[in-house]
Formats: C-alpha cells, sequence, structure tokens
C-alpha cells in the first residue's frame, strides 16, 4: 500500500541544515506523514537530526549547491517506489494542520505550485545575461533621482495644488463671489483667471502659473527625472526607459526564454507566463518521464557559464517540453512565498497576508529572504505560532 510522505533535501553550510531542522520542527508539529531528509552526510558541516535518513554521496566535482540540486532532481531514482511524494525546500514552514491535505491535489504527471513572477521577470536570475547588475546600475540612478525630487519639488507642488483648491473653495464661499467666478470663467478669454497667481486653460483644463508656464511641466516627476538622467519616459508602458530601451523601474528580459531555446530546443512562448516553482511539488511513479527531464536538463546546464547554477530554469524547459504550461497548480496556500522585499505583499498579523486585495491564511509559509530574522514581524508570528501549537492528533 502506498504511503505519503515529505521529503527534504539539504546538505552543506552550518546555515542551511539549521533551517532544515526548524522546518521539520514545524512539520512535525502540523503533520502525521512520514518525512524523509535526503542528503550527502560526508559535506554536512553538522549532522541531520531526524529518524528517516537517506544518504547518498554526490559526484564530487560538484559545490555543495550543485550536490543539494543534484539530490533534488534525483529524488525519483532515490526514494523507495509506489508511494506518494510532497517534496519541500528547507524554507518552507508548516504553519498549519491543513498541510497533510496537500497529497489529495495531485495531477499526473506532477504537480507543483505556481511562482509570483512571470518567466521574464525571473529570467535574470537564472542566466548570465549581466541584466541584474545592469538594472542595478540603472534603478540607483533612478532612485536618486526620485528621492531628490521629493525633497526639492514635491512639496513645493502639494502646496501649489492646496493653494489652487482653497483658492477655488473660495470662489465658492458666497453667492457673489461665485458669480463673479462663473462671471470671469465664461468670458470670451481662452483662461479662466482664478486670482493673481494662477490660471486654467478652459480648452485643456490644464493650469498655468500666471507668467503662462504650466504647472503640471514646471512640477512634473518624470520631467524632472527625465532631465536628470536621461532617461525617457515611456506613456505607453506607463515606465521610463534607457534610450536603446532598456527598463529602468522593472526588473526583466528575455534571456532564459532564448537561452532555453538555444540550449535545448524548447520555446517558452508568451513571456507574462507564470512559471512553477520548485519550493514545493507532488510526485510519485507516474512523474519518471518529467523527473528524468528534468534531471538530464539541470545537469547540462552545470559547466554551461551561460546558465546560473538553479533547478527553476530547467524546470520551465520541462514544463513547456511536456506541454504543462496550462496544468493546473497547487493552491497558493501550500506554498505561500513570503518576499521581504515584496511590496505588495500586506502582512497582516497572525501569519495572514494581503495580496492583490485578496487574503490568505497559508499552510506553508516559503520564506526564501530573512528567514530567522528574529527583527521582522512575520518571523516573530511564526515562532510564536510553533511555540503553541500541539502535536496534531492522529
Amino acid at each position: 500500500m502506498s504511503k505519503n510522505l515529505f521529503v527534504f533535501v539539504v546538505c552543506g553550510g552550518l546555515e542551511h541544515i539549521d533551517t532544515l531542522h526548524f522546518s521539520l520542527k514545524a512539520l512535525k508539529k502540523f503533520s502525521n506523514n512520514e518525512i524523509i531528509v535526503v542528503t550527502d552526510s560526508s559535506r554536512n558541516e553538522i549532522p541531520v537530526n531526524h529518524e528517516t535518513i537517506i544518504d547518498f554521496k554526490t559526484p564530487s566535482v560538484y559545490s555543495h549547491h550543485q550536490a543539494s540540486i543534484f539530490l533534488k532532481i534525483s529524488l525519483h531514482k532515490l526514494l523507495p517506489a509506489k508511494n506518494n511524494y510532497c517534496y519541500l525546500d528547507s524554507d518552507v514552514i508548516a504553519v498549519s494542520s491543513e498541510v497533510d491535505s496537500v497529497f489529495n491535489f495531485f495531477t499526473e504527471p506532477i504537480t507543483f505550485s505556481q511562482d509570483y513572477s512571470s518567466i521574464d521577470e525571473f529570467s535574470p536570475f537564472a542566466v548570465n545575461c549581466n541584466c541584474l547588475e545592469k538594472f542595478q546600475v540603472l534603478n540607483r540612478e533612478y532612485q536618486k533621482a526620485s528621492e531628490l525630487y521629493e525633497q526639492t519639488l514635491m512639496e513645493e507642488y502639494q502646496k501649489v495644488l492646496e493653494e489652487i483648491t482653497q483658492a477655488t473653495e473660495e470662489n465658492r464661499s458666497n453667492m457673489f463671489k461665485q458669480l463673479a467666478s462663473l462671471f470671469r470663467y465664461y468670458s470670451g478669454s481662452e483662461f479662466y483667471v482664478l486670482n493673481d497667481k494662477y490660471k486654467l486653460n478652459k480648452k485643456t483644463k490644464q493650469w498655468l502659473s500666471s507668467d503662462g508656464k504650466l504647472i503640471e511641466e514646471k512640477y512634473s516627476r518624470n520631467k524632472f527625472i527625465t532631465d536628470k538622467t536621461g532617461f525617457v519616459w515611456n506613456e505607453k508602458g506607463n515606465t521610463f526607459l534607457t534610450k536603446d530601451g532598456l527598463l529602468v523601474t522593472q526588473l526583466m528580459c528575455k534571456h532564459l526564454r532564448q537561452q532555453v531555446k538555444k540550449t535545448f530546443n524548447i520555446e517558452i512562448p508568451v513571456n507574462s507566463w507564470k512559471h512553477w516553482n520548485g519550493g514545493v511539488f507532488l510526485f510519485n511513479e507516474k512523474s519518471h518521464s518529467f523527473m528524468d527531464f528534468w534531471y538530464e536538463a539541470t545537469l547540462k546546464i552545470f559547466d554551461n557559464t551561460e546558465w546560473k547554477t538553479r533547478d527553476q530554469g530547467t524546470l520551465a524547459a520541462t514544463t513547456c517540453n511536456f506541454g504543462l504550461q496550462n496544468q493546473e497548480t497547487l493552491d497558493i496556500n501550500f506554498n505561500f512565498i513570503v518576499d521581504y522585499h515584496n511590496k505588495e505583499l500586506k502582512y497582516e498579523g497572525n501569519c495572514t497576508f494581503q495580496s492583490h486585495e485578496k487574503i490568505h491564511k497559508p499552510f506553508f509559509l516559503h520564506i526564501f529572504h530573512h528567514f530567522g530574522d528574529k527583527n521582522w514581524v512575520v518571523w516573530q508570528d511564526v515562532e510564536k505560532l510553533l511555540a503553541t501549537a500541539k502535536k496534531k492528533e492522529t
């Protein structure tokens, strides 16, 4: 009879094994299923403290990072057959008694969760295209100009807008002023004179100063940044570009899709595709063909300097090779990615989050930034939850 088992992979430095130990403790609080740890103990800085361990000697030519990936993509070769498995990255933390229900959502041949970024947003982190480094330089220049605008013109602009609003309200304060204002507005002039400082172009509805300069242009943030940096404002894309078309405020590129085509002759046609995240996935014997291809593809890029040492770019290639881009993925709550730097993610407290106006109470938190940061309220609440949680009864 097949069993449902969780599996972690770890090898190498102390920090990785400490992370695993924390996540193991959390999962044992909320799950009744067995847990397996796959490792290469010869590489480990400290022993893995767990009951069920599969110890496999990885090729000595691999770095610790490569060895960890090697073990992950070899799981279908290393684990006992005829079981259902849920792989978890070591920084995926159980925070709900619903974690065991993940096994109910397996879809052949393999089931992953969706990443929060698109394939082109992930691209600079998967291949050595230098777009990340270029973006960091350009974005620092943009941020510097943006901060300078806020320090010099934004406050003055807000003051001007308040003056216009107050003067408009004053002209409506009694019947006589309102009639005088209406008379000025409907006179034959091109402009409606608000007071001795401001006037309105009645046709374009734009405010001007008394000397005829457009208020919006004088205090325009986009124009200020353009003048300071030489960047070009793209109205259609609502963003800044360099003169040769590079994005300044959003990191993304097409080089991963190009590299997948070059290395594997596989097309990833949609630049906005939300590729799969390798942090949590379900697999069994029906997954072997998929995992064999992922295994071969990932080993192929280990020595290819055009690629970074990761498994997610090759996972995207494998997904498209099998035509699974539109396959149903795991619910977001089974791999809720908590990016410390994601400004669109609002923390509501009690391990609850708001994203795109939806409230999420995750079952697993995937914390890949600031894991263990005791000054971070999210981590503080994770520790409080685990300190008070009782072992789930069978």
